[in-house]
């Protein structure tokens, strides 16, 4: 609301724009935020499943999905992928810890000199 005074008409609509966009977003947190948080403790509490919230979760496995008979075999790829072989690499060797670190350092690198590229005309 302070630029809503300038005499540049973009700056001011802007201002306005913006304005508007934080009331709404404060009375969207107030109201549909608490009323959806609500709803998932009521979920929670009646041992519902959170994505299928109409199939119960049994209570001494905390799954929904019957996995009697089943094998460490039987499991899909990407479930032994990223449920076994990824934290053994990752977390279990130092190669993976050090290649975990340098490419968030490559990352970082990257983004800075980006930031330096950046021209205004």
């Amino acid at each position: 609301l302070a630029g809503s005074g300038t005499a540049f008409p973009a700056l001011r609509d802007f201002c306005y724009y913006a304005t508007f966009g934080i009331l709404f977003d404060f009375v969207f947190q107030c109201t549909f935020v608490v009323a959806i948080a609500y709803l998932d403790s009521v979920r929670q509490e009646h041992g519902k499943a959170d994505c299928l919230c109409c199939v119960s979760v049994d209570d001494e496995t905390g799954v929904c999905v019957k996995t009697e008979g089943w094998t460490e075999g039987q499991r899909g790829f990407q479930n032994r992928v990223v449920g076994t072989y990824m934290p053994r690499l990752v977390l279990g060797t130092v190669v993976g810890k050090v290649v975990v670190i340098l490419i968030s350092c490559s990352l970082f690198g990257l983004g800075i000199y980006g930031c330096t590229q950046v021209k205004m005309n």
